[in-house]
């Protein structure tokens, strides 16, 4: 509790900022920490990394409104900020339509890594800066359930006040990206207009996402990641735009079918989660061309039928590779792990396709000596 005191933060916190220091030990190069009453109601903490270097750490809690945040931009414009964390803010923002960034704060704050976490933001939260708008310092941004009714990446220019364009592509180096528990409902081919080479991590879980262009992805050429699990989602046929991918999770969705080979376009894949969907049917040709370097698929919780058309399995997927879910229908194999099912499905189905019975051995009689 001393630590609370010190560092001026809510005791109910320390829990949350003892796993901040531990996650701040992965990066490093932050600046000095100013007097405490120029950064007030705001915490800065110095965390020693070696003799010449510290990694510098902002937290904010329960900031009354933007102008609050906006105050902090004297102090901080010659800093280098590792991380700068929001947490329960803008709830008296004025006329209730939630909080925003300060005017230009793509290049007033130099910040590594945002994160904000249940604060009241507006729509267009992030949409007050100058052409052009340029950022070479942040690599991380995480917004969870930081939204107020409706969330729109998209900034009007006052170039063209008819023109549209998102503040994610004023991030130049930009790895990360998170959006969760928000009302996104779309991932349209206007978010990532621009080609961004650092981008490798997509993550927007929790939100209603039904649908997604199929060029959505296609700037984000170094995409290795992609969370897209607790939406609304009912067909992916926008994977194929991103031939880096290694993990996608597509987990809680309204998948009915994979719709087509898209393995095809992603030769680097590791791990592939779709479980607790709605795929019934597995067809072969919608995994033909599946990488080599594939070694977990994962449809738990599908209401998956096991009939001939499952033979593919266990040739289809490299034996070392980990295929977890199991049949639902028919009776004769409901709880049956799937490589398991098709081993015995290879042994039973005919040429036509029809599941039939094993043949039974006669009984062989000795031969009468002459």
């Amino acid at each position: 509790m001393v630590l609370c005191e010190l560092l001026h933060i809510d005791k109910s916190m320390l829990p949350i900022f003892i796993l901040l220091l531990a996650f701040a030990m992965r990066s490093e190069g932050g600046s000095p920490c100013p007097p405490r009453e120029d950064l007030y109601p705001c915490s800065c903490v110095n965390i020693p990394i070696s003799k010449k270097t510290q990694h510098t750490l902002v937290i904010c809690h329960k900031l009354q409104d933007s102008q609050e945040l906006a105050n902090l931009a004297r102090p901080l414009r010659t800093m280098q900020v590792d991380q700068f964390h929001v947490y329960d803010s803008f709830w008296n923002e004025a006329g209730g339509k939630g909080g925003f960034f300060p005017s230009d704060w793509m290049t007033t704050f130099r910040v590594k890594e945002w994160e904000i976490v249940d604060t009241k933001l507006a729509s267009d939260f992030a949409c007050r800066w100058k052409p052009p708008c340029k950022n070479t310092i942040t690599t991380r941004v995480a917004l969870k359930n930081s939204t107020g009714d409706r969330f729109d990446p998209s900034c009007l220019t006052k170039e063209n006040p008819k023109q549209y364009f998102p503040w994610i592509g004023c991030l130049g180096r930009l790895q990360n990206l998170q959006v969760s528990g928000t009302p996104l409902d779309k991932l349209g081919n206007d978010v990532f207009p621009v080609e961004m080479k650092a981008f490798v991590s997509l993550n927007l879980t929790r939100n209603h996402i039904t649908s997604v262009d199929p060029k959505a992805l296609a700037k984000l050429t170094s995409l290795a990641s992609l969370d897209l699990s607790h939406n609304a989602l009912q067909y992916i046929d926008f994977l194929g735009q991103s031939k880096r991918l290694q993990y996608v999770d597509l987990s809680w969705n309204y998948i009915k079918t994979i719709g087509g080979p898209i393995f095809k376009s992603l030769p680097v894949l590791k791990i592939f989660k779709i479980e607790s969907n709605e795929i019934v049917d597995l067809k072969e040709d919608d995994w033909k061309g599946v990488a080599s370097t594939l070694w977990e698929v994962d449809l738990s919780e599908n209401p998956l039928h096991c009939d001939c058309s499952i033979q593919f399995i266990n040739s289809t997927f490299h034996v070392s590779a980990i295929v977890i879910g199991s049949c639902s229908s028919p009776e004769e194999y409901e709880g049956s792990m799937l490589r398991r099912a098709s081993r015995f499905l290879v042994e039973r189905c005919d040429e036509s396709g029809n599941i039939g019975t094993r043949a039974k051995k006669l009984p062989t009689t000795p031969m009468a000596k002459g």
